[in-house]
């Protein structure tokens, strides 16, 4: 738990990969919602 107030660059990044990682899926599947409502029209 030290690592976490002396270096909390990596901990930062972590949230940063976490938050980029839950776009991206977000984005994904939004797109894939939207080709399959055209595909099913």
């Amino acid at each position: 738990m030290r690592d976490l107030e002396h270096e909390p660059r990596w901990y930062r990044w972590l949230i940063y990969a976490l938050a980029a990682a839950f776009i991206s899926v977000t984005i994904y599947f939004g797109f894939a919602d939207a080709f399959i409502g055209t595909v099913a029209k």
